[in-house]
């Protein structure tokens, strides 16, 4: 997730670094990609982060053959309905091992308005 954060002014708390993003805060937190925004945004104000604008979020899901993208499909509105879209569009995810010179995908959030 590589949506950068923004510090909220209060006094406490904040940004571990300039330019963190929402993928390093959830790693640093403990949270999974699939946690509830609610539960995100919640954790982000504890730590005197502002929180995410769910209305400005959009995923674009990258479709790719090795590093190579090919393609993309923007505008989803959760990262779960961009991973839905892919597993039923014929992209895959290389499991550990595999080669990856077929269809497989990334997903990115990025802040639209």
């Amino acid at each position: 997730m590589d949506i950068v954060l923004n510090d909220d002014d209060t006094e406490f708390g904040g940004l571990s670094h300039a330019g963190e993003t929402l993928g390093e805060f959830l790693d640093e937190v403990g949270l999974s990609i699939n946690t509830p925004i609610e539960e995100v945004n919640n954790a982000l104000k504890e730590c005197g982060i502002k929180p995410i604008n769910i209305d400005e979020v959009r995923f674009t899901l990258y479709k790719k053959i090795g590093n190579s993208v090919v393609g993309c499909s923007k505008g989803h509105h959760t990262y779960g309905e961009a991973e839905y879209f892919a597993r039923h569009n014929g992209y895959h995810k290389p499991k550990k091992g595999q080669s990856n010179d077929y269809w497989n995908y990334e997903i990115k959030a990025e802040i639209v308005k």
